[in-house]
């Protein structure tokens, strides 16, 4: 590990499989409408494009900083209902993780690694992801090379992150955090033809959603859970909103799909 990296602790402090409370729709004091939007849309855009680019029936997807696994049994879930034969295989340096992940995903291969050296050999993974990991990370660089040495030629690359608003990040387990423009400039100089770039979660209902008010002496996220009942029990997830409504919108996520 970089000397300098920040160590990713939420698995300690909120439990091992607390991404997979956070898609819990029944508990809305769980459920997160903010990242289900975020893997929603990698999800759409992956099944997009294997429906475009890809014949073969058969696929194998890695994701990089897996945490828990959510994220691939999404993509398995979604993939396999349009015909695919998936297998799924992570890296990530927390082993209370890797420990859901290889228990919620049985038959999937995962390995206690760093983003920078995931294990496999090169070219062998049709699909390469890494959601909420690269702001983590000291050498971006680095990951992205390691994601594009183990993915095939003609594969594709997805990566998301939050978008940068503030000279020293938001939240302080991120060691850098990236405006539009540099994000998309981390991969002008790699072998790679840009598919998609997508910026999402609007502003307004990010910082509403983790805006707690007081309420009977107590400090509670009441508009997380409204948002996250309208979410879960109505179908309308706010974040799943990838344009601005008008110019003066900002969004605070981004999202880019790559071709090897």
């Amino acid at each position: 590990m970089v000397k300098n990296e920040k160590i990713f602790t939420k698995y300690k402090s909120k439990g091992a499989d607390y991404h997979w409370r956070q898609i819990n729709k029944r508990n809305i004091f769980d459920f997160n409408a903010h990242r289900i939007g975020s893997y929603q849309i990698m999800c759409e855009r992956i099944l997009k494009f294997t429906k475009i680019h890809t014949t073969s029936p058969e696929l194998r997807i890695i994701d990089f900083g897996c945490g828990d696994g959510v994220l691939l049994f999404m993509l398995k879930r979604e993939l396999e209902k349009d015909g695919k034969n998936v297998s799924v295989f992570g890296v990530d340096s927390s082993p209370e993780s890797i420990a859901v992940a290889q228990k919620k995903n049985p038959g999937g291969i995962f390995r206690c690694n760093s983003v920078y050296s995931a294990g496999f050999q090169d070219d062998i993974f049709d699909i390469a992801v890494s959601s909420d990991v690269i702001e983590h990370v000291d050498d971006p660089n680095k990951m992205i090379d390691e994601m594009i040495r183990v993915t095939k030629k003609a594969g594709f690359i997805a990566i998301s992150t939050p978008v940068k608003f503030s000279e020293t990040p938001l939240d302080n387990l991120h060691f850098q955090e990236f405006f539009p423009g540099e994000f998309s400039r981390l991969f002008e100089t790699k072998d790679l033809k840009t598919v998609d770039y997508i910026q999402s979660h609007p502003l307004f209902y990010t910082l509403l959603y983790g805006r707690p008010i007081n309420l009977f002496v107590k400090k509670i996220k009441i508009f997380k859970y409204l948002l996250n009942i309208l979410a879960g029990y109505f179908g309308n997830n706010v974040f799943l909103q990838t344009r601005p409504q008008s110019k003066n919108d900002l969004m605070s996520y981004q999202s880019i799909f790559l071709k090897k």
